[in-house]
This record gives structure tokens, sequence and C-alpha cells, in this order.
């Protein structure tokens, strides 16, 4: 590369380095990489000095210092904007019995150690299919904090990530001091499964975290990041506040895909209802149960009936997960159901753990691009996401082991499903199915 050509790109970034916001992404990105009087003068108020520090370096220094400014310039107008993952990451202990367990006996189980967590298996799943993805995670820097930050990473290399955006997850802000990793324990019984989390210690803190990450991809990004996704935030559980702050930044910038997880939905829906939340979130995800305990007042559960209505009466685009019956989707006002049976037998269920999380992160990677999509590209997105599903059902726990073969192999296994369709019927058609799981429910 000519001088000339050097100087050019040092001036460019020598720019951008005035505004606040571009300066702390370089501090946290580049201040190890590059150091020293060059990394000090890109603040400074001589742009002539700069260009002089640079030529003192050897042509081999030279070369690297302005390929790093080049490519964190570039991922400001990169066309590959990652899916932001916001939720749960914590480390994982599947506790696995084949036999019918009664409180009081003995049994003989198998133990899986795993990392899961909704944030984690959105991005984790997204990335074993080349979707580059950010998790923003309440994570410690304990070792079970580390461990995750190592799957992150491996992911990124998988998904061919940029060298920096590789950086960002290895920089202080990814893990917080003040936070202990907490552990999940997963008991699944044949088929059941029954979950364990420990509480989140420091959530407190996780608030600056978050706002100091989003701030930071807003920089990197331009402000224009990819589909936000927000799973269960544990430190939702007394205000919604970091719920709430996410969705206020991002309405009518990204999409937005919500699957809330039991701090959001102890508020109830009024919580959230009066707040004008629904109106801004683009899709919005609970599983059945978690449904029912959402609208549930003074104790009485919700039929899938009156869900599904209490969704179109809000005129919601929505998804109703059911684990082994599938799932149930509604768009906006249109007077109709979008139903997603399930790819696979109830006796090939391993676990269900994560199941409705890859259906999520399944809709969301045929939706990226497509912040206006509409009923048809919804209906396509839920086929992707009940494979997704259906595939994280063969194996324990909510990411497995490795998520893209594991999805690959069971493409080569199911050749069929990419063309079994989502049945889309008028709702009054439906009363019989809808009738049918409610007893199943019951």
């Amino acid at each position: 590369m000519n001088d000339g050509k050097k100087n050019n790109v040092l001036r460019e970034f020598f720019g951008l380095c005035r505004k606040p916001k571009f300066k702390k992404v370089v501090k946290v990105l580049l201040a190890g990489r590059i150091g020293g009087a060059i990394h000090e003068w890109m603040f400074g108020d001589d742009l002539e000095k700069l260009i002089e520090l640079l030529h003192k370096e050897s042509e081999t220094r030279q070369d690297e210092i302005i390929k790093m400014l080049e490519e964190l310039m570039a991922l400001r107008t990169d066309a590959r904007k990652p899916i932001i993952a916001i939720g749960s990451g914590y480390g994982e202990i599947i506790v696995e019995s084949h036999d019918e367990i009664t409180l009081g006996n003995k049994h003989t189980i198998r133990l899986h150690n795993l990392i899961g967590g909704s944030g984690l298996n959105f991005a984790l799943r997204l990335m074993a299919s080349n979707n580059l993805s950010l998790p923003i995670l309440p994570i410690g820097n304990d070792k079970v904090g580390r461990d995750i930050r190592q799957e992150v990473v491996k992911a990124m290399v998988r998904a061919n990530a940029p060298e920096l955006i590789k950086t960002y997850v290895h920089s202080d802000y990814f893990l917080n001091s003040s936070i202990k990793t907490p552990t999940s324990i997963i008991l699944t019984n044949i088929s059941d499964r029954t979950v364990f989390v420990q509480e989140l210690c420091g959530a407190e803190h996780f608030q600056a975290q978050l706002e100091n990450q989003l701030d930071l991809i807003d920089a990197l990004f331009d402000g224009q990041p990819g589909p936000i996704m927000i799973g269960h935030i544990q430190s939702d559980s007394t205000e919604g506040r970091s719920t709430r702050t996410i969705i206020d930044r991002y309405r009518n910038r990204s999409l937005i895909y919500t699957v809330f997880g039991n701090s959001q939905i102890g508020h109830g829906w009024e919580f959230w209802d009066e707040k004008d939340t629904f109106k801004e979130i683009d899709i919005f995800q609970l599983n059945f149960e978690e449904a029912q305990r959402f609208l549930s007042r003074n104790g009485e559960r919700k039929s899938l009936r009156e869900i599904l209505e209490w969704f179109r009466k809000r005129k919601l685009t929505a998804v109703l997960t059911m684990r082994k019956f599938g799932a149930i989707g509604t768009f906006k006002d249109l007077d109709c159901l979008f139903i997603a049976y399930p790819l696979i037998a109830a006796d090939e269920v391993a676990d269900t753990t994560g199941s409705g999380d890859a259906f999520a992160a399944g809709m969301v990677s045929y939706l990226r691009d497509k912040k206006g999509f509409d009923d048809v590209d919804f209906c396509k997105a839920m086929q992707r996401g009940r494979i997704w599903a259906s595939c994280a059902c063969k194996s324990a726990g909510g990411i497995g082991k490795e998520p893209g073969k594991e999805l690959d192999k069971f493409m080569r296994e199911h050749p069929d499903c990419e063309r079994s369709p989502v049945e889309m019927r008028e709702t009054s058609h439906a009363e019989e199915m809808i009738k049918f799981i409610d007893l199943a429910h019951q």
C-alpha cells in the first residue's frame, strides 16, 4: 500500500475518532493491538503528527495498523449486520434418567456438563448456521463465564466473524466482575423435564453492563445492528428495566423478537401493556405454559383458544410454542392461524430444553433482512423455526454439543422437512384442533 493511501485511511479514521462513542470503541478494540505513541495520538489534535508517527514504524507494522483501522471502519457499513442476542447465560448440568423418578428412591443417572441460557442459545445456534450474532449476557469473570466466552469465540470462528468482533468478546466489557455466573440443573425424565436455575448474584449490576455494550455495538455498527432478540433477563424481575431499555432504543430501527422468561412473565401482561410494549415488538413468543401464567388472573389459567384470542385482539404477530405439539402463530390482524406441526414423533424427543429458543433463532435467521416482513415471510420463518426446534429436541440441553453438525444430521435424516409446509387456516376452521390440544394439556 502506498503512502498516499495510508495517509487517507488515517485522515478518515482521525475524523471518526472525534466522535466520543467511536473513540470508546477504539479504546476497547484497538488499544492493546496498536499501543504506544500512535494509539495515544489518535485522540490528539495533530493529524500530521499521527501520520509522522505511523511512517516511523516498520513497513510491516504500518500495514498491520492500517489493516486494523480499515477493518474497524468497514464494520460500520458492512451489510452483514450481527443479530444481537440478549438474555441469560449459565453453566448447565443435565441430569438424565431413563426411569420414572420417584422421590425417596435411588436412580441411576447420566450427567452432562454443558452451557445454556436464552441469550447463549440464540447466539450459538445462529452462528452454527453462519449467522453472525453478538450475545449480551449477565455472566461473571469466573470459570463458568470464561468457559462461555471461549465457546462464543469458537462459534464466531466457525461463523467467519471479523477479527475485531472476536476482540470485542475478549474485552472486559463481555464479562462482568460484579456478577457470579449462575448454574442451571435440568432433570430429564423420559421425555419430561424440570429445570432448577440458580439465582443471579449481582443482578443489579447488569443494567450498566447492558447499556455499555449497546453503546459499543451502536458505535461499531453506526447505530444500525441487525435484529434484536430478547430472552429471559433475570435482572428484570423487579422493574423490567433492561427489557424496556432495549425496546425503547431499537423500536422502529431493528426487528425486535422477544421470548420472555420467568422474570418478565412474573410481572403479568398488564405491566407490559400499560407501557405499550406489545406495539413495539415485531414478534412476541411464549410457550403454552408460560402464556397461561402470563395471562392468568387470580390463578385461573387461560385455555389455548383464549390465549390465541388475546393475541388476535391486540393484533400481535406472535408464536405460541407447544413442545411436542409444534407451534401456532398469529399475524397482525389476519383472521387466521399458522400451524407448525411437529416434525418428529414423541418417542424421538430427548429433551425439550431450549427448543423454544431454537424456534426463535430459526425464525430470525430467515427474517434477519426483512424488518417489514409479510405473512408469507412469517409462514416461511415458522417453517425454519420448527426445523431448528425439532432438531433441538433430539439432544440434551439448551444448545447441544455441536448445534451445526446436529442440524446438518437432522436435515439428512429428514429430507422432506423443508417441503412439509406450515399450514395456514382460518381461525374458525381450527376450533376442533384447538379443543384437542386444550384437552391434552389438562
